[in-house]
């Protein structure tokens, strides 16, 4: 997951949209910090607008399960950039639209 990301790109989860994670070494961290659970994120209405032939940004709606817990429904915002790894995050910044 973390490779998905730029090395100095910025993941905000939708439940935790004022803690940005910044740099793919954090990410990954932050990811491995997690105790296991069962969730499926549903990411729907993808729009992506290239900018250049570098850049682009895109949004997504997004309804989130964790087991038990009532789904939450959010969106994605997101800026991409090409590198020579291939397309990366360079920010992905998710939030909740209706909560519980």
């Amino acid at each position: 997951m973390a490779s998905l990301y730029t090395t100095d790109g910025v993941m905000t989860r939708p439940t935790a949209p004022d803690a940005p994670i910044v740099g793919r070494d954090a990410i990954l961290a932050a990811f491995r910090a997690r105790p296991p659970r069962a969730t499926r994120h549903i990411c729907t209405n993808i729009v992506i607008d290239v900018q250049d032939a570098t850049t682009a940004a895109g949004e997504s709606a997004m309804l989130l399960f964790t087991g038990a817990a009532v789904p939450l429904v959010g969106s994605f915002h997101d800026r991409f950039v090409l590198t020579a790894e291939g397309w990366r995050f360079s920010e992905r910044r998710g939030s909740i639209l209706f909560a519980p």
